[in-house]
């Protein structure tokens, strides 16, 4: 069973290389690695160690993994961003999880710093929702949003995401059309079929945190924070009408249309757009009927109030989380 591991590279020419390595250290002869970037550098590098390069300009995220999709081989495609790492033995339990069956899998991970030092925090371990005497849980993809209360901790960090290449190739014609969250589009696109996943709860993968990554804020104060925040919702805004339809017609398509309103209700709470008091009370409530579980529930709940009162909610947000 050949895996294609498929690194994307964004101007981070100083981590590639120890990402590349990461790979390469888990002497996994079965695999090959294929190299999506926008730089020049390090071509040499990849060329002597038998490595597919492919030069793409473009920001968009569906459209690199697209383009480095059309060179895979394997059945399985690893994925892997170039500021983070896989740890020993990642490959091996991806290859044992997929001979079970699976067409997706997610493993947990472990925080870095810049230097490859490991950030100690409360609740690190995002996946502690679920437990069980194995450390590779194999389930259904109801069973596992019936467990987690939410599909999110197994929708995030594309480094920890494997998934089948016919999966892939049978939503290429949505794929390219991602600009973010494309670790969400590897576990939706795997959604329109009935095999099982696989959660491995096991740190297999070093997550590193630092000034670039993209799901980051910069801003310095708090009404630049509302402009990019207010932004990047409106991509999401997107990329979830892009789910929707993709799985029109499938049980999860219902889990989409969710997400899809409680992002717009989130930029109305924020001050983008008419605030519908009455549609976002109504997700709030229904979201505990069918078990959708969200992260920033607390802000659905903000379009109840004045919009002093809901800016004040947000400013504590990013007091709290975007500037620890």
């Amino acid at each position: 069973m050949l895996i294609s591991v498929l690194v994307t590279a964004y101007k981070r020419k100083e981590y590639l290389k120890q990402a590349v390595d990461s790979v390469l250290s888990q002497g996994d002869d079965d695999s090959e690695i294929i190299v999506v970037k926008d730089f020049p550098e390090l071509d040499d590098y990849l060329m002597e160690k038998g490595i597919k390069s492919i030069r793409c300009e473009r920001k968009e995220q569906g459209l690199r993994v697209y383009m480095g999709l059309l060179k895979v081989e394997g059945e399985i495609v690893v994925f892997l961003d170039d500021d983070d790492m896989f740890l020993p033995g990642k490959l091996k339990a991806v290859r044992d999880a997929f001979a079970r069956g699976v067409d997706f899998y997610h493993n947990e991970f472990k925080l870095i710093d810049q230097n490859g030092n490991e950030i100690k925090r409360p609740n690190n371990r995002r996946l502690s929702r679920i437990s069980g005497r194995e450390e590779v849980l194999i389930m259904s993809k109801k069973e596992a949003l019936r467990k987690l209360g939410s599909l999110h901790p197994i929708a995030v960090n594309s480094s920890s995401i494997a998934v089948s290449t016919n999966v892939l190739l049978e939503a290429s014609e949505y794929l390219r059309k991602v600009t973010r969250n494309i670790d969400g589009f590897f576990l939706y696109s795997a959604l329109r079929s009935e095999k099982p996943l696989a959660i491995d709860l096991r740190e297999l993968t070093a997550y590193r945190i630092h000034a670039l990554n993209s799901s980051i804020t910069l801003a310095r104060d708090f009404q630049s924070f509302l402009t990019e925040r207010g932004e990047y919702l409106l991509l999401m805004e997107n990329n979830w009408h892009i789910f929707q339809d993709m799985l029109k017609g499938n049980w999860a398509e219902d889990y989409a249309s969710f997400y899809l309103e409680a992002t717009k209700c989130l930029r109305r709470s924020m001050g983008f757009g008419e605030t519908r008091l009455s549609e976002c009370l109504g997700l709030v409530f229904n979201k505990y009927f069918r078990g959708y579980g969200d992260p920033w529930k607390i802000f659905l709940l903000t379009n109840m109030f004045p919009k002093f009162v809901r800016l004040y909610l947000w400013r504590i947000y990013w007091k709290l989380k975007v500037r620890e």
